[in-house]
């Protein structure tokens, strides 16, 4: 193998191995997400995007240097197969990230819809209050 080859299936390897971990990982995301440790879920979805990043950056470099060089079918093999893992497991990734979000949106929606009786609820209260300062928070009988 010459040394692009060689460092593409490296780079091909290690970020198979990050997919892998982020899987992992999901459950616990998600079980962070439930316990309300929104801060904790993101910490750990923030340090993927890093990961995540830092071999994006390094995969264009090595995806040009490898299209300014023409490489035999028997150097492609290898290359191929890591890339279709490594696309399978990017897949896997997306629907979990997609179920995620929906997830996400839906407890938005709920606790918007808390929020709302809840502010429902202090305007019926607002309405039934005492005028007379001096009787805070009673409720007025005759209103």
């Amino acid at each position: 193998m010459t040394g692009i080859v060689e460092r593409i299936s490296d780079y091909f390897a290690r970020q198979i191995a990050l997919y892998k971990q982020m899987l992992a990982e999901q459950d616990q995301i998600l079980a962070l997400l439930n316990a309300g440790e929104l801060e904790d879920a993101e910490k750990l979805a923030s340090a993927h995007a890093r990961e995540s990043a830092a071999l994006e950056q390094e995969f264009h470099a090595l995806l040009r240097e490898w299209n300014s060089k023409l490489h035999g079918a028997e150097e492609y093999a290898p290359v191929r197969a890591l890339a279709a893992e490594a696309a399978r497991l990017a897949g896997r990734l997306e629907e979990f990230v997609t179920v995620a979000a929906g997830n996400a949106r839906e407890r938005r929606e709920a606790v918007k819809r808390e929020w709302e009786a809840i502010r429902r609820g202090q305007n019926v209260i607002d309405r039934y209050r005492t005028i007379d300062p001096s009787e805070f928070d009673r409720i007025d009988k005759r209103a």
